[in-house]
């Protein structure tokens, strides 16, 4: 990306829809993390 969006976002993961979604803290992350797992699992893919 050339013009990357100016952000104070420092983590990412998979949205579950194919695309990400970030975070600012930690905190933020590891519940966006928990997310991803759920969904995962409720796709057998766990």
């Amino acid at each position: 990306m050339l013009n990357p969006a100016q952000t104070q976002a420092l983590y990412f993961v998979a949205d579950g829809t194919g695309g990400h979604i970030f975070a600012n803290t930690l905190a933020e992350h590891n519940a966006n993390v928990r997310k991803w797992y759920a969904i995962r699992r409720e796709r057998g893919e766990m």
